[in-house]
This record gives structure tokens, C-alpha cells and sequence, in this order.
């Protein structure tokens, strides 16, 4: 399957990282070098850094063709020319990851995005739900937010997140410690005991994880 990502820092990274690594073709378009750099080098994938709202600069590299166009750039301008522009050429799932509510609501009121994420909300929803009993919130048919408690942890105290993540076919996006402080941790951040992790995984991989 064949995505596009608009966006190479923050929340959308971590997306790019965990469907670059699932093996299907991926390509980051993004208006600064810095993210776009990051994510070829770490993952072979191909990355343009262009004028994100010169169409002619986005079909250079196939823009129309994705099957996925995945929009996630931190400024919600431009998530939501992209989401339009997307919708008008056809591309069968637009789905739009962003931090403001007001505009999520927007966006799925005009209907211009198949799925939209407001991932703040998510993990904090994901995490508090877990208090509750709810281990998992979707994000799309594809992929959910997982909350791997200590319990589960319980083999991978004292290893690397790479390792967990290797193991479990999951990408870390963030770790509660047992004092409720939240951080993003590098690949080699080793798991201690009474720690949660927030994980992002594909629907196959959460099925695996939860059994």
C-alpha cells in the first residue's frame, strides 16, 4: 500500500516510523529539511521537502497515486488545504492527525478527512481509560492506541524500548512512570518496573499484545 505523509516531526513521525517499518511504500512531503532528513536516514523511505501548497511540486512525486494520505504538518493551514485537495483528486483514505479539536470537529462535520485524530486527546483518552479497564483506543480500522500496563511489562524490566518494540511490532509513544510523570523516550530508554507505556499499534499487533 502506498501512503503520504504530510508532516515529518512529532505526533506524525511516529506514524511514519511505525507503517515505514510495516513494509509498505512511504513518502514524506514536508516544507523544512530537518524532519524530512531524520526519516530517510533512519528508514530508507523517500522524502521531498517542497512548497507543500504547490500542487504541481506535490504530483512530481506522486501525490494523487497514495492509496493513504496521511496530513499531520504543525500548521493546521495547511492540514486542511491538503485534506481538500486530497479529497478533490480521489485519493481513497485521508485521514488527518492533529492537536486542535475545534479543527478535528471541522473536519469531519464537511467530511474532507475519512478519520481524524486528535492525538493529544488520544493518548490522554487512551491512558485514562486504561484506569478504567479500557486497554486500547482506535484510531482508524487500521491502527489503535495501546496501554501496556506494568503487569504486561513485566519481561521487558530492565531492556530498551527498541527491544519492546522490535518484540511486539509496536512503536512507543510515550511512558508514565509509577509517579504519573509522562516523557518521550529515546530507543534506548530502559523500562523500569511500575512503568505504563503508550504504544501505537496496527490492529494485528494489538490482537497479538492483548491475548
Amino acid at each position: 500500500m502506498r501512503y503520504v505523509f504530510i508532516g515529518s516531526t512529532g505526533a506524525i513521525a511516529d506514524v511514519v516510523r511505525y507503517v515505514a517499518r510495516r513494509g509498505h511504500q512511504v513518502i514524506v512531503f514536508d516544507s523544512s529539511r530537518e524532519g524530512v532528513e531524520e526519516l530517510e536516514a533512519e528508514l530508507g523511505i523517500t522524502g521531498a521537502v517542497v512548497d507543500l501548497l504547490n500542487l504541481q511540486d506535490l504530483e512530481r512525486f506522486g501525490f494523487s497515486k497514495a492509496d493513504v494520505v496521511i496530513v499531520g504538518h504543525r500548521y493546521d493551514s495547511i492540514n486542511v488545504a491538503l485534506a481538500v485537495y486530497a479529497k478533490h483528486v480521489g485519493i481513497p483514505k485521508v485521514i488527518v492527525v492533529t492537536a486542535n479539536r475545534e479543527l478535528a470537529n471541522v473536519l469531519q462535520a464537511l467530511g474532507l478527512a475519512g478519520g481524524v485524530i486528535a492525538v493529544n486527546e488520544v493518548v490522554s483518552k487512551a491512558i485514562v481509560g486504561s484506569i478504567y479497564g479500557v486497554s486500547s483506543v482506535d484510531l482508524t480500522e487500521d491502527l489503535a492506541v495501546l496501554v501496556l500496563k506494568p503487569d504486561t511489562l513485566r519481561d521487558y524490566v530492565g531492556r530498551t524500548i527498541r527491544e519492546l518494540e522490535e518484540d511486539l511490532e509496536v512503536e512507543v509513544l510515550k511512558v508514565v512512570g509509577s509517579d504519573g510523570i509522562t516523557i518521550n523516550p529515546v530507543k534506548d530508554y530502559i523500562i523500569k518496573e511500575g512503568e505504563t507505556l503508550v504504544v501505537l499499534a496496527s490492529k494485528s499487533a494489538a490482537e497479538r499484545v492483548m491475548t
